[in-house]
């Protein structure tokens, strides 16, 4: 279910620069902070009208991977979707021995590099209805997503793809790119320490709540799975499923990321992403789910990499 502007009541309210938009689904509220306009023109813009989701995923080869297929699907997809494409959540989690995961993601050499970031809020589904939006739904409280802290801003800001001597794999600098990332998301709070490794984050920060202007809490991210496929010489898609605890909140989450990267010929990237959102099963609603997303969320971006 797509959310239309018949859908939305909108109230406005300044907030350090930033606009905040206040979603009414019936008698629920989803909030979303909306950030300014960039004046940086983005990528997207040069792109005669094609939907970046378009352009990524037109021609593809006919002996495309058959994961590298369903994860497509899943990102041009108006439904919901399910943990690996086939199997429920909770059956994954429980009934399924997931890989193991010795290594993180890897990623194509060409990514390789500190890569200046634009993104575009491209939009918000709740493939299951508004009923199943609560508080507790990743992506409705700020940083309950780490890898996307405040839905609905597009900020800028940096990330890094690093090649290991030990592994010899393009990977992502995690550390590096989700402070950044955060930060910018969230200009209100103020990363204090980061510990990575390769498939576990810790991560502490400063940030306001509803009572005081700073309070230091703790989110720990573990990647639950991952998997990354070649489409072609010019384009990969990767995808990561995350559980988050924030401590302080006392909030577990659970959020699976697609992402597909393009290298153009200039030598910039254009890609979109999903995160999609899945119930705790201690929610109320949890077994009505039946292991299906609740909420999509889709963005576009683009990268411009940092001269050396």
């Amino acid at each position: 279910m797509n959310l239309s502007t018949a859908d939305l009541a909108v109230s406005k309210c300044s907030r350090r620069g930033t606009l905040q938009y206040v979603i009414a689904a019936c008698s629920e509220l989803i909030v979303v902070q909306q950030a300014e306009a960039s004046p940086t023109v983005n990528l997207f813009q040069r792109m005669l009208g094609i939907d970046p989701s378009e352009a990524c995923l037109t021609k593809l080869p006919e002996d495309i991977e058959r994961g590298a297929k369903i994860l497509i699907e899943e990102l041009q997809g108006e439904r919901s979707i399910r943990y690996w494409g086939v199997e429920p959540w909770s059956r994954a989690l429980r009934e399924l021995s997931p890989p193991s995961l010795a290594a993180p993601v890897t990623y194509p050499t060409w990514l390789e590099g500190t890569w200046r970031v634009s993104t575009q809020l491209r939009d918000v589904k709740f493939p299951l209805g508004r009923k199943f939006i609560s508080d507790t739904v990743p992506g409705y409280r700020v940083a309950s997503i780490l890898v996307l802290p405040n839905i609905g801003k597009e900020p800028e800001y940096d990330t890094r793809f690093i090649l290991p001597d030990l592994t010899g794999d393009v990977v992502e600098d995690r550390a590096f790119s989700l402070c950044q990332k955060f930060e910018a998301f969230w200009p209100d709070a103020t990363v204090t320490s980061v510990f990575s490794e390769p498939t576990s984050v810790q991560m502490k920060y400063e940030g306001p709540t509803a009572r005081q202007k700073a309070v230091e809490q703790q989110v720990d991210l573990r990647v639950v799975y991952g998997e990354s496929y070649k489409i072609d010489e010019t384009r990969t898609i990767t995808a990561e499923v995350f559980s988050q605890n924030n401590l302080e909140q006392g909030l577990v989450t659970q959020y699976k990321v697609i992402t597909v990267y393009q290298r153009g010929l200039e030598g910039e990237v254009t890609g979109i992403q999903r995160v999609s959102a899945f119930l705790q099963d201690t929610e109320a609603k949890y077994f009505e789910s039946d292991g299906f997303s609740v909420a999509n969320y889709d963005y576009n971006f683009s990268m411009r990499k940092h001269s050396v």
